[in-house]
């Protein structure tokens, strides 16, 4: 009697198992579908609105000068209230080295986050990537990662905490910029946010 209980226990612990590892499948495949329908940040959508926003990354210089090092670009694909990716690209004179960040987002909330650093010596040759990190969440919980490390890069926990703390920090910025956008931009209101949704 023990052996058939004990038998039966791994028989639903491993059908449990695979359950779960099915669903986060589905699951990423749905991820992949919503992602695919976003269009890329050069291509005109009449759904889909984009905002392009470029700066200098400064470091300073013994406390008191800026020195700029590098440049970012942002690109902001939203529709009303509902933010749909944004895409970050930082861009460093030292080593020519480029980092880049991708959030997507269902209702606001992160589901697909890819990163990617390469660096480029010498500017006749390829880049050399560094690291890239491809991570899926489900309810800001990590449901797969695929990762290609060539140096000390580590996806760990901390660092999923990192990046889910600015993928919200990334939304509630945007979020802000487009009800500024409402409120003094002009433009039609199919290209606006409604004011009254943002009061």
């Amino acid at each position: 009697m023990t052996l058939r209980a004990i038998l039966m226990f791994f028989v639903l612990l491993i059908s449990f198992h695979v359950n779960g590892q099915i669903s986060d499948s589905l699951m990423v495949n749905q991820i992949d579908s919503l992602v695919s329908l976003i269009p890329s940040s050069n291509v005109k959508n009449d759904f889909y609105h984009i905002i392009q926003a470029s700066g200098r990354i400064d470091k300073k210089v013994i406390g008191l000068f800026k020195k700029q090092i590098g440049s970012l670009s942002s690109d902001v694909i939203y529709h009303d209230t509902l933010i749909y990716s944004i895409e970050n690209v930082y861009s460093y004179t030292k080593d020519n080295k480029t980092l880049s960040e991708t959030f997507y987002y269902k209702d606001n909330t992160l589901i697909k986050y890819i990163k990617r650093l390469s660096v480029n010596p010498d500017l006749n040759s390829n880049d050399i990537l560094k690291h890239k990190i491809i991570a899926y969440f489900n309810k800001n919980k990590l449901i797969k990662l695929t990762e290609k490390i060539n140096d000390d890069y580590k996806f760990d926990l901390s660092e999923q905490l990192k990046i889910k703390g600015i993928a919200n920090t990334e939304i509630i910025i945007n979020l802000e910029s487009l009800k500024q956008l409402n409120n003094y931009a002009p433009g039609t209101p199919d290209i606006r946010i409604r004011r009254e949704i943002n009061e």
